[in-house]
């Protein structure tokens, strides 16, 4: 019969693949909205890309390069283990946008000098006029789609990249996907760009035609066109709206300098003009400032014009100063916030509520309360400018940590791996480097470059090493699959053969041969095993048919089997679960049975009533339940050698193997939890129970190890 396969020498997964480690961009770098006119480029073509750092992401735009199959640096094998991250203790730069942090880095930095009152309103002031502009920008779309999901892209296929991205171009604003469609394209390229290595490698003359990559060089094309338009139709509506306001500035003039109204008229009109401008829309940022300004200098103009009603004047005054107070203790709440990012654009906020929804108060209040809120201002211009002090720190210490891995990486890989085996055990200490190197947060920005570019190259140079190992292994799988189909003609040739002792021992020798060869592309793997045991089967049965035509009257056999069998349930039917027999009387009993003879397959019945009987002698005796199982189960193989049943104890052989490979991945994956277990404290509960866990299975993988041990030394 066919010996077994050892299928634990079968290629493991992605073993084959001349992928690279992964190394995403060191941070997610948000990515500024360009000019309209930037984003007019529609032309794209596929190119590979290496490690992306985060200054290059903003610059790779588009696929419109020479195609390039290099390298593609992804995980290198499927085997490798998920790593846990510890995130209990967050750096403090943990949601940060990075656009922010490096705005901040002049703030920070050695020669900073500390502000005046004036310029921390003047840009207190600019950022308002920004955020005025953009938030002006179709206002119903942004609530009505506040939160986009970000998929996991890089799970989907070409054909699902393009249909997520027109679900996207068709369902939501033009101007709140574009992190997701950039991502997608991200995405799009990389498996263009390995799905050409692949083609080209399996025939390099071959010309490769990807429909998707076409379709969704369309797509892009038609997505920075709306793209564009939006920022056109924008840019168009701020300036519709400075005209509005310009206009209603004349206005305010026209009733301040003419004559031809009454008191209340005046009123009347200038409330009209005031809720006019509160509608009138946002403006481009550079004119924020003069057009308020202006507005508010002509507003001042006409109350002054009001002395004449001095009570209603006073009271509007009032009015106004109580909403600046209220502003302003809004503000000095804001200093009991410990979130940075909330308490500025909350001030932002106030700011555009000071200058856009309070009108002016008395002369002789006017610098006070203006003091109090410049005053309160600068305040939370120095907090935020200490805890950007504080976060240049944490970048310094980052610096160092990412350094220190850096240098880990290039330890780990001072020796080059020699096996497979070595080159996996490599890469998973080479994934807790990398994930730990992402996890740490960002470093200064004129180190990041650096930093970057000496953890790229490291990885590069140790991808360079793992592909050449894998390239001549593949080489080496060829010649092994040239092998295998020799043997497996041999075993073709011989099956219908009637030399029996010569091709039984033909076959026991290929069969041996085959198990010594090695690995195969696994394409081919799984197709050549069957093609081979079917020989080897089909050679086996017919041997078995005429060794059975040799033997003697089975009938007598079977009789006299059956007769014992009663005997035997006649001898022990009284006996208690306090057994007064051995496991030795029961071994002398199944060599008794053994001895009557071998029965052909349509009475093979009467082993298996048998085999059940001697187990419930076993399950009476006083003996430990795992040895009991075992004994359980030799009695089982003993049945099939001396049926020999062959093909049932080869099938016992991989259901064997199958769990002791399960039980041996579950400790591994226990050993590899319990790495990331911080704490030193025995009495852990998490890391108690993990070597509680541990413990069990490699006792229960002891106890099929034996069996595989007893199952291995059988001789047929």
């Amino acid at each position: 019969m066919v010996e077994e396969r050892n299928e634990n020498l079968q290629p493991a997964d992605g073993m084959n693949e001349e992928a690279e480690i992964q190394i995403n961009s060191e941070e997610n770098k948000p990515q500024k909205i360009e000019e309209a006119k930037e984003l007019e480029s529609d032309s794209s073509e596929t190119v590979v890309q290496d490690a992306v750092s985060p200054e290059q992401v903003e610059q790779e735009d588009s696929v419109e390069k020479e195609a390039k199959v290099d390298k593609k640096e992804t995980s290198i094998s499927e085997n490798t283990e998920e790593v846990y991250v510890d995130k209990k203790e967050a750096p403090i730069s943990a949601n940060i946008k990075e656009d922010s942090i490096d705005k901040e880095e002049t703030l920070v930095s050695e020669h900073a000098e500390d502000k005046s009152v004036d310029d921390v309103v003047e840009e207190i002031e600019k950022n308002v006029a920004s955020e005025s502009e953009n938030n002006d920008v179709a206002e119903h779309s942004i609530k009505e789609h506040n939160h986009i999901p970000m998929l996991s892209y890089k799970d989907f296929d070409l054909k699902t990249l393009l249909e997520e991205a027109e679900k996207l171009l068709s369902t939501y604003p033009v101007q709140k996907i574009k992190k997701h469609l950039e991502e997608i394209k991200v995405v799009f390229d990389e498996k263009v760009a390995l799905l050409i290595h692949e083609k080209k490698e399996e025939n390099p003359d071959e010309e490769v035609n990807i429909s998707e990559y076409h379709n969704f060089k369309r797509f892009w094309k038609d997505y920075k066109h709306k793209l564009h338009l939006h920022y056109k139709e924008n840019q168009d509506r701020l300036d519709n709206n400075l005209a509005k306001r310009e206009e209603l500035i004349e206005d305010l003039k026209h009733i301040i300098d003419s004559t031809e109204y009454d008191f209340d008229e005046r009123i009347k009109k200038f409330k009209e003009i005031q809720r006019s401008w509160r509608n009138a829309g946002s403006v481009p940022s550079t004119k924020y400032s003069n057009i308020w300004q202006t507005f508010k200098h002509h507003e001042e103009r006409f109350y002054d014009l009001l002395d004449l009603d001095r009570d209603y004047r006073d009271k509007v005054f009032e009015e106004n100063l109580e909403e600046k107070k209220k502003i302003i203790a809004k503000a000095n709440d804001l200093l009991k916030e410990n979130d940075i990012h909330f308490i500025f654009k909350q001030l932002q906020d106030l700011h555009k509520q000071w200058k856009e929804e309070t009108g002016p108060v008395a002369r002789d209040n006017r610098e006070e309360v203006w003091g109090d809120f410049k005053e309160v201002t600068k305040k939370i211009h120095d907090k935020r400018r200490e805890f950007y002090k504080k976060l240049k720190e944490e970048f310094g210490a980052n610096l160092v940590k990412k350094r220190a891995l850096i240098e880990t990486l290039k330890e780990l890989t001072a020796e080059v791996p020699a096996t497979h085996k070595q080159w996996q055990g490599l890469i998973k200490k080479i994934e807790a480097v990398r994930e730990s190197f992402y996890q740490i947060g960002y470093v200064p920005k004129k180190h990041r470059e650096k930093v970057w570019g000496d953890f790229k190259s490291t990885i590069k140079g140790i991808n360079k090493h793992k592909n050449n190992y894998y390239k001549s292994l593949k080489e080496l799988q060829k010649e092994n699959l040239d092998k295998k189909m020799e043997l497996i003609r041999i075993a073709e040739e011989l099956k219908d053969t009637e030399e029996w002792d010569t091709a039984t021992k033909t076959y026991k020798e290929i069969q041996e041969k085959w198990k010594q060869i090695g690995h195969v592309p696994r394409k081919s793997s799984d197709k050549i095993w069957n093609q081979f045991r079917a020989a080897c089967n089909h050679y086996f049965d017919r041997f078995h048919k005429h060794v059975k035509g040799e033997r003697g009257d089975e009938l007598e056999i079977f009789l006299n089997k059956k007769a014992f069998l009663q005997q035997l349930k006649d001898k022990f039917e009284n006996v208690s679960d306090d057994a007064s027999y051995t496991i030795d009387d029961i071994k002398k009993i199944t060599e008794e049975w053994n001895a009557i003879g071998y029965v052909s397959a349509d009475k093979r019945f009467i082993n298996a009533k048998f085999n059940k009987y001697v187990n419930s002698l076993y399950d009476k005796l006083n003996i430990d339940k795992r040895e009991l199982s075992f004994l359980k189960f030799k009695n089982t193989v003993d049945e099939y050698m001396s049926e020999e049943n062959y093909r049932k104890i080869d099938s016992e052989k991989r259901y064997v193997r199958q769990k002791i490979d399960a039980i041996f991945k579950e400790i591994q994956q226990l050993e590899n939890n319990l790495m990331f277990v911080k704490s030193a404290d025995k009495n852990n509960p998490f890391k108690r129970e993990v070597q509680n866990n541990i413990a069990k299975n490699l006792e229960i993988l002891a106890f099929w190890k034996k069996k595989q041990q007893y199952l291995d030394n059988l001789k047929y």
